[in-house]
């Protein structure tokens, strides 16, 4: 399913603010739900069976729900194939096709196609229908055009293809068969909610919509056109919503409260919002554009504006709000049906491996029973006593920035020279997040915007982030982490799908990366540097391991609290870590797309270093790049082969 595909192989970096795609008459289905603010709706109720998952009682009305029965290998999901007949040029032009299919398959909504390519019809992406598309698709149509695709890149020769051909041909065919797998079974579609209180698409799209850019009078009309469809693509969310509460998926009335808020934040804004000054500006760019123009335009956006985008957000805060009573409680997935297969795909994709769970989990076991003594024995450095170390002076005052988030970009983009490969040219647009949305935003953010060029790369600073490490922070979005290394992937690549088509494991894995060795052009080596360059993925390691007990071995609260005492000495209680779990209950997988990408990363990285010793960090981390984006046991296959032949 495209919206359910996306989530899972993780497009973008910002891939979340941006739903799916589906076909008209499965949205007939969600549509047929009532989807009135009213609490009075008929939802599931609940039993367990005695190894304690939740087996939701499905309204007879709602079709039945199919789920794998059991948890699919890698290798059962990645079958062997022999090579295809068809070589040459024509396996070539073949490849190209494939891809330009699969392209305007899944950037078949409008928003997509705008974030995406400054040039969609290049792509052949139509931008006739201006909308958000759809909630949900359909996952028999999905499963059914995947296949055709598979089908046809299998008659390629594979031996045939070389360099840049053959590592997209095994990244699109791996993409596939995960999204086949995904699509075979429709109750995946329902496990995940649409919308949660801190990454559900409500949170920024106040933020992609200011990124758009009008070139002509039509960019400005289909703009209006998507703050009229707001109201529908909304309605239908919640309609896609109200159906998961007819499965039994009911949260806690603590979690429909936080997304109710977050709705009621942005109709906070509806007088006063800085989308009526961002659209008038934008105008202006518009060559040509008399005022008569302008002002009929501005009317129609207030209208719009005012009729439809935010009453879709007064609209969702009351369906929240109806869910209320529903008698719900927040539960990791594996006490649900199908929960733990569909964890298991999802933390696939976050890990970016073909290993399993397990497997993962165990390597994860291992490196936090190293790190743990390793940093425990650097802390105590930090004081004498109760007096603080010229090393704990040194940590609590550091400031790991230059200046500004410009000023640090600047600076990281000439440091990072020895220790890197150079860019292809590129240029960046600085951004800073509005005032109205500064309280609920991250620290900072990259956006790939335009990926068919080079020079519209976004980076996003939030002013009320103050922090003393936005050198690193800076390190992490610009140079060497997210836009370095999206710059460097489309040079490197004639397929624009190697850019778009990157696992969020791979991406973040590599900007934690670089982040924690970002370090080192801000201090000199000594004992406080290295406990700041720890800290953060310490922390991420910790609670990856705890948010994969949640979600995939049925861990409790307490089991949780009792773990992390393990680690911090018996200090903590439920009631102190009660924020951080409900977040691990409401965005799956949130910590494990960091950590367990940083930790394959690094792991790579370490291994590299130790097979080929009298290589250079520059020529270890150019053969990372070369490598492409792919599943780490793929990239470090490549990385060791262009090594070998450095």
């Amino acid at each position: 399913m495209k919206t359910l595909t996306k989530r899972i192989l993780s497009i973008l970096v910002l891939v979340s603010i941006i739903a799916g795609a589906t076909s008209c008459d499965y949205m007939d289905k969600l549509r047929g739900v009532d989807s009135s603010t009213d609490s009075t709706f008929e939802v599931g109720s609940e039993t367990t069976d005695e190894t304690g998952v939740v087996s939701p009682t499905i309204n007879p009305d709602l079709e039945p729900l199919s789920f794998p029965d059991h948890i699919y290998t890698s290798d059962e999901i990645h079958p062997e194939h022999e090579p295809g007949d068809v070589s040459g040029q024509e396996a070539l032009d073949l490849l190209d096709s494939l891809e330009t299919d699969f392209i305007q398959y899944i950037c078949s909504d409008y928003i997509k196609a705008v974030i995406y390519f400054d040039e969609p019809e290049a792509y052949g992406v139509s931008l006739d229908n201006p909308s958000w598309g759809d909630v949900i698709s359909d996952p028999a149509e999905d499963n059914a055009f995947y296949q055709g695709i598979i089908d046809e890149l299998l008659t390629i020769n594979y031996e045939d293809l070389s360099g840049d051909d053959r590592v997209f041909y095994d990244k699109f065919l791996y993409d596939l068969e995960e999204s086949i797998y995904v699509s075979s079974y429709n109750g995946f579609s329902y496990i995940m909610p649409f919308f949660n209180p801190l990454t559900g698409p409500q949170t920024e799209v106040t933020l992609i919509l200011d990124v758009l850019s009008f070139d002509t009078i039509e960019d400005a009309q289909n703009y209006i056109a998507l703050i009229a469809d707001m109201d529908r693509y909304y309605a239908d969310a919640c309609a896609y919503e109200q159906m998961r509460a007819g499965y039994g998926y009911l949260a806690s009335d603590s979690t429909y409260e936080e997304i109710a808020v977050s709705f009621d934040n942005l109709f906070a804004m509806e007088d006063d919002c800085f989308l009526y000054d961002s659209f008038e500006e934008r105008l202006n760019n518009i060559e040509g554009i008399t005022d008569e123009e302008k002002a009929t335009l501005v009317e129609e956006h207030n209208d719009a504006m005012h009729d439809h985008f935010f009453p879709a957000f007064e609209q969702c805060a009351e369906f929240y709000r109806g869910l209320e009573g529903s008698g719900g409680s927040d539960l990791g997935l594996c006490n649900y049906e199908g929960g733990q297969a569909f964890f298991d795909v999802l933390f696939r994709s976050y890990a970016n491996s073909e290993r399993s769970v397990e497997e993962i989990t165990s390597q994860l076991d291992s490196v936090l029973s190293n790190l743990m003594p390793y940093y425990s024995n650097l802390a105590l450095q930090l004081y004498d006593g109760q007096n603080p170390t010229d090393n704990g002076i040194e940590y609590m005052n550091h400031d790991y920035s230059v200046g500004t988030m410009p000023e640090n970009l600047d600076y990281l983009s000439e440091a990072v020279g020895a220790d890197f490969p150079a860019l292809p040219e590129h240029r960046y647009n600085y951004f800073d997040i509005p005032v109205e949305m500064q309280a609920n935003f991250s620290p900072a953010a990259y956006l790939g915007y335009h990926l068919d060029r080079m020079d519209e790369n976004l980076v996003i600073n939030n002013p009320a982030s103050v922090s003393i490490d936005l050198g690193l922070i800076t390190a992490h979005e610009g140079y060497p982490g997210h836009m370095f290394q999206s710059v460097y992937t489309r040079g490197a690549s004639d397929h624009i799908y190697m850019s778009l088509g990157a696992s969020i494991g791979y991406v973040e894995g590599w900007a934690t990366y670089v982040q924690e060795y970002s370090v080192q052009y801000f201090a000199e080596d000594n004992v406080a540097r290295q406990i700041v360059a720890m800290n953060q993925n310490l922390n991420s390691l910790l609670l990856a391991r705890v948010e994969i007990g949640i979600q995939y071995e049925g861990w409790s609260d307490q089991d949780c609290v009792d773990y992390l005492n393990s680690n911090f000495g018996g200090a903590i209680s439920i009631d102190a870590v009660s924020e951080m779990l409900s977040l691990m209950y409401q965005v799956p997988g949130y910590f494990s797309k960091y950590a367990i990408g940083y930790m394959n990363t690094m792991t790579i990285m370490t291994e590299a270093r130790n097979e080929f010793p009298e290589a250079t960090d520059l020529e270890i981390h150019t053969a990372y790049l070369e490598a492409l984006s792919g599943t780490f046991e793929q990239i470090q296959v490549r990385m060791f082969e262009i090594l070998s032949e450095g």
